[in-house]
């Protein structure tokens, strides 16, 4: 951290100086360049100094008072958030976790959200560093979330985490029989799900009429399905899904 000071001085001055002390009153630093400004370096970030001007003519010298002086703080570091129990409306958001305070305490944590209904717009889910559960997302829809912090003085933010949502369950239509024999069929049937639903079986079943018990087909998600060794006229048949 670095600093510029002007003591000033009127008239004719011999060996003009600034002086810089701690928080406790001692001297550390000193410019002594023969005029009367200068720049203090190698500073600590967010810290109380003390400077103090010396100036002296043909009359003799003198001390300015004390003046207190702050360094700034740097910008907070801080890891992106991470999401978890995503589901086709709902997911959890755990803020990022900040690395570096910039040299002053972390006052303020809020994380944000964008994406679906949310459009373009940061939309806050809530502050602190606790995880945050979001609702009313919107299914197969990606989302940007991100975490700001600050100590009061600068502020910054994470980088941004994406995720999509679960998409819609899966949609079974034209569910038919055919090449019916006396002892066999094919079930046929069709399947549509959205590229990021998490359904991707289809167990296939079938039983006797008034049968308690239903027999799995097919665990795959093969939309052709043959049942065989039949030993009377009519089958109830079923789709389920699995993930």
């Amino acid at each position: 951290m670095t600093f510029d000071v002007d003591w000033g001085g009127e008239g004719t001055t011999f060996d003009p100086a600034c002086t810089l002390l701690n928080a406790s009153g001692n001297e550390i630093k000193v410019i002594r360049n023969g005029t009367t400004s200068g720049t203090f370096t190698g500073l600590t970030r967010y810290t109380k100094y003390y400077i103090r001007g010396y100036a002296s003519n043909s009359a003799g010298g003198g001390y300015t008072s004390n003046v207190e002086v702050w360094t700034d703080p740097e910008n907070p570091t801080i890891n992106k958030p991470t999401v978890s129990n995503i589901g086709r409306l709902t997911a959890t958001v755990t803020p990022g976790v900040v690395t570096d305070d910039g040299g002053k305490t972390i006052t303020e944590v809020e994380t944000y959200i964008k994406g679906g209904a949310f459009g373009n717009t940061l939309h806050s889910i809530g502050k602190g560093t606790s995880a945050k559960n979001v609702s009313g997302l919107e299914p197969n829809t990606t989302y940007q979330v991100i975490t700001r912090a600050t100590n009061g003085i600068t502020e910054s933010y994470s980088a941004y985490e994406s995720f999509t949502t679960i998409g819609n369950p899966p949609t079974i239509t034209d569910l038919y029989a055919k090449d019916i024999t006396t002892t066999n069929a094919t079930i046929v049937y069709t399947a549509t799900y959205d590229h990021n639903a998490s359904f991707e079986k289809f167990v296939v079943q079938w039983r006797y009429p008034g049968s308690s018990t239903w027999t799995t087909l097919s665990t795959s998600n093969s939309k052709i399905v043959n049942v065989s060794n039949l030993n009377t006229d009519i089958i109830e048949y079923r789709i389920t899904v699995t993930d």
